[in-house]
């Protein structure tokens, strides 16, 4: 007698939809062996005769051989499609930034004074840090404030003169005009010499008020420039004088007192004095990838956990994002504020941000495991009338656990999720519910 086949069934398969929508195959088990009754060649020889195995035995084998197919189904477990909410996320690496950030330079050149303050120092804004002595602008000032008050007296001096000026520009005016009032009523009283000359004294003496006027504007113009020197050396005198841009705190301190300062050109060829940021809010800085950059939106919620703070989540929206592409690395940046007002967050953190991309209401949606692939089309299979019928669907992208279906069920199908063996359209099958609940 030949060996009995083992009825041992072959590892099955289900296709498994990954985030990036390519079908991947995962192994569901293995079938159990099936018991079968057997008799020895004895036995049947026996069962002919009427002795052996009997008659009983045989008609329930005859039983079994005319029992309809369908007590030969292939057991699966099948689902049925969830209808809900689908949240899209994205997580991302992220880093904490101050929300605002100044290095303090010098504006004009000196030797460091004094510096107020050090590294981890809480500063209010116009608080004084560090002042730079330039005894050559300080020179300068007191030079420009001399010349100054000189073209002040000078301009008192060309006042009085203008004064006297217009007081005998008046006289020889009102001589002139009565001079020629006699000579028209009595030309034999008053010579016309004697009026020409009181015209001539008149001219002279308007003009010498002209001038006077013209030397005050010349005095007036000179007062002008000076004073805008003294303001400029002022300003620069100020620049000496480093102070806090906003309310913050010292996170750096690059100079000691006596260190020699050049006025600051530009930030690379030139000392920094110190660093002050503005962290009672943070800034997380993310960047997007291409992908998922047109689905950024402002107030999109968001969720940070960091590092160095394990099971800690801080909560917060999409404030900014730049709405264009690093062309070196094809992301965009965004940004999160987030209040910080017991200094937890510190600049420089590093940790994950999570962003709510969109949410669909009213999604249909099956486990990853009932859906199959074959070429570029995806498929499930649903059971109907005792036997697995292959309906092609259409999907959407998941979170690896549940896949959205946008095309061909409705929600109300079993769905096959798990089967012993491959499935084909037309097996036979039978279903058990499976709860959603118990799923991994």
């Amino acid at each position: 007698m030949s060996t009995p086949r083992a009825l041992l069934a072959p590892r099955a398969t289900v296709a498994v939809t990954s985030e990036t929508g390519a079908a991947v195959q995962r192994p569901r088990g293995i079938s159990r062996p099936r018991p079968h009754r057997t008799c020895s060649y004895a036995a049947l020889a026996l069962a002919f005769t009427g002795l052996g195995c009997s008659s009983g035995s045989l008609g329930r084998a005859d039983a079994s051989a005319d029992e309809p197919a369908t007590t030969h189904a292939l057991d699966v477990e099948v689902v049925s499609p969830a209808r809900g909410d689908i949240v899209r996320t994205i997580s991302l690496p992220a880093s904490i930034e101050a929300d605002q950030q100044a290095a303090l330079y010098s504006k004009v050149s000196g030797y460091l004074e004094r510096i107020a303050v050090d590294i981890g120092d809480r500063v209010r804004q116009g608080q004084l840090l560090a002042k730079i002595d330039v005894p050559e602008i300080s020179d300068q000032l007191r030079e420009g404030e001399a010349g100054l008050a000189a073209a002040a007296a000078d301009r008192r001096m060309a006042d009085a003169e203008l004064a006297s000026a217009e007081a005998q520009s008046k006289l020889r005016a009102l001589t002139y005009e009565r001079l020629q009032a006699v000579r028209t009523a009595e030309p034999d009283v008053v010579s016309q010499q004697d009026v020409d000359e009181a015209k001539a004294q008149s001219d002279m003496a308007a003009a010498n008020v002209s001038e006077v006027e013209s030397r005050i504007l010349q005095i007036d113009s000179r007062i002008k420039q000076l004073e805008a020197a003294k303001q400029r050396l002022q300003t620069l005198l100020g620049f000496a004088e480093i102070r806090a841009p906003f309310d913050g705190i010292v996170t750096d301190r690059f100079v000691d007192p006596g260190a020699l300062l050049q006025a600051a050109i530009s930030s690379d060829s030139v000392q920094k004095i110190a660093t002050v940021a503005k962290v009672d809010k943070v800034r997380v800085a993310i960047d997007v990838p291409e992908s998922e950059a047109p689905h950024v939106r402002a107030s999109g919620d968001a969720t940070v956990v960091i590092d160095a703070m394990p099971g800690k989540q801080f909560h917060g929206s999409v404030s900014r994002f730049s709405r264009s592409l690093n062309p070196a690395t094809r992301t965009m940046r965004a940004e999160i504020d987030l209040p910080n007002p017991d200094g937890l967050l510190l600049p420089g953190m590093f940790g994950r941000a999570t962003l709510t991309l969109a949410i669909r209401a009213g999604a249909v949606t099956v486990p990853a495991e009932a859906l199959h692939a074959e070429g570029e089309r995806s498929f499930v299979y649903q059971v109907v009338g005792g036997r697995a019928r292959r309906v092609d669907v259409e999907t959407a992208p998941g979170d690896g656990i549940d896949i959205e279906i946008t095309g061909g069920l409705d929600g109300g199908e079993r769905v096959i999720v798990a089967a012993r063996e491959p499935l084909s359209d037309g097996t036979a099958v039978h279903a058990v519910e499976v709860n959603p609940e118990s799923r991994p």
